[in-house]
């Protein structure tokens, strides 16, 4: 059984990394930023977040 995980609005998202909301919706519109939508809202789950961060934003 997994551990439950946190997962993120596009709003929360947008605070953390310090990104305007457009961007990180273009960001998962482009596909560069895995999520899913529940209730027609999209969810980024912690696992999808670290994914796109060390992509991204790896040195």
């Amino acid at each position: 059984m997994n551990i439950p995980t946190k997962i993120y609005t596009p709003e929360e998202l947008s605070e953390l990394l310090h990104l305007h909301y457009q961007t990180i919706l273009a960001e998962i519109h482009r596909g560069n930023l895995p999520a899913y939508k529940l209730k027609g809202q999209y969810r980024v789950s912690e696992e999808q977040l670290l994914e796109y961060l060390n992509k991204n934003y790896a040195n």
